[in-house]
């Protein structure tokens, strides 16, 4: 092998890993990027479109060791089922949440402004605030809000080289199930996202989960009974499955 031959090897292999750094991770990512993933996902992002779709089913069994225990006739199953469906564009967010329990259905229509934004630090931190405002039928009056977190953490899922999925701890989610508790149509919780695109002005994250649950439960009701010691049984089966899309612009 000659000089030259060496001196292009050695360049070949100083730059093989920088190439392969800016080349495409996500499915739809730009082929060639000359800036990291990490400077690519820093920066003031507000949030463009959103979409969400949940659907839950629990089912509750309970049996008594003795018919006589069952006082109150709560024995059986019931199933809970619930669906949301969340569409955000041009800063209105529209949501329909229904349940339905035991064959008893109900239906929670919500028309939302909405304004989200997300800074996000390339040394390892973000922020995040926005605004809401709706109608709450339920007490007929206008409601007006705003979040905000500082100095939360973020961080690669995977290894170094891929950087295909980035955690958010503690991060604020779309969720108008929490209105009737907070008022306010979003939670908190560390979230995992894939990315799709991460582009100079583009950043396009999903998540998608099944999580699928058993829980059983024995207790010994106090029943005004001489004839057995009662013994109830409760089994609880959750499925709940999220398909979630954020895309935000720059």
């Amino acid at each position: 092998m000659n000089k030259q031959d060496l001196l292009k090897l050695l360049l070949f292999v100083l730059l093989a890993p920088m190439i392969a750094a800016c080349l495409k991770k996500g499915s739809d990512d730009p082929l060639l990027s000359f800036r990291t993933r990490t400077m690519r996902l820093a920066g003031d992002w507000s949030l463009k479109k959103f979409t969400l779709d949940e659907r839950s089913v629990v089912q509750t069994t309970i049996n008594f060791n003795n018919t006589t225990c069952d006082t109150a006739g709560i024995a059986g199953t019931k199933t809970q089922n619930e669906t949301v469906n969340n569409e955000f564009s041009g800063q209105q967010l529209n949501s329909i949440v229904s349940n339905t329990t035991a064959g008893v259905g109900e239906t929670f229509l919500y028309d939302i402004d909405f304004q989200y934004n997300l800074d996000i630090d390339k040394k390892g931190t973000y922020k995040c605030q926005g605004s809401y405002s709706y109608f709450d039928n339920s007490i007929q009056e206008q409601v007006n809000g705003g979040f905000s977190v500082r100095d939360n953490t973020w961080y690669w899922r995977n290894d170094n080289q891929s950087k295909s999925a980035v955690t958010f701890v503690n991060f604020p989610l779309i969720d108008v199930t929490a209105i009737p508790n907070t008022g306010a149509p979003i939670s908190y919780n560390d979230r995992t996202f894939n990315l799709l695109r991460l582009a100079n002005n583009e950043l396009v994250m999903e998540y998608a989960s099944l999580i699928q649950d058993t829980i059983q439960q024995i207790s010994n009701p106090v029943v005004d009974t001489s004839l057995t010691t009662c013994i109830r049984r409760t089994t609880t089966i959750s499925n709940v499955e999220e398909d979630a899309e954020w895309e935000f612009e720059q």
